[in-house]
């Protein structure tokens, strides 16, 4: 629980408090078994920070952090090591809250979505300049191939 706690502070800049879950006599055997559960306060809202034991399936995932945000009165947020993208999607759209140490935090009830996965977008190009036009004709009718910028400077002033 300590990296998702330091990962939260370090992303977000302020202190995380965070207790373990005191009311487990409320819960099913199952998901108290299933779950290392921490109470937290962010930025003056408290929920509940819930860490699998075993790695679980989205629809049990799903199912369980939906039982304990009712059972609990407390958002559920779901401290996770690593899951595949498809299951991080769904969980995105469906507007079920997690953690992923240095990758991504998802708290919708706190308007928080941050991803430090590395990935950016590429925009798409729509027009070129001319002198990149130029480059490109060149490399194609000279047939450049492994040529170095300066190299590619020198041979397009001569062209």
């Amino acid at each position: 629980m300590i990296k998702y706690i330091k990962y939260l502070e370090e992303v977000l800049h302020l202190t995380v408090d965070v207790s373990p879950y005191s009311a487990d006599d409320i819960l099913p055997l199952y998901l108290r078994n299933s779950y290392s559960l921490y109470t937290s306060a962010i930025l003056g809202i408290k929920c509940l920070l819930a860490l699998p034991l075993e790695q679980g399936n989205l629809t049990v995932l799903r199912k369980q952090c939906a039982q304990l945000k009712k059972l609990t009165g407390l958002d559920c947020v779901l401290c996770l090591e690593n899951v595949r993208i498809y299951t991080k999607d769904k969980m995105l759209a469906e507007g079920i809250p997690f953690i992923i140490p240095e990758q991504q935090i998802y708290m919708p009830f706190l308007g928080i979505a941050l991803a430090q996965s590395g990935a950016r977008e590429i925009k798409r190009i729509e027009s070129i300049s001319f002198s990149t036009q130029k480059l490109l004709l060149n490399a194609i009718y000279h047939g450049w191939k492994n040529l170095s910028l300066t190299d590619a400077a020198k041979a397009d002033s001569v062209y």
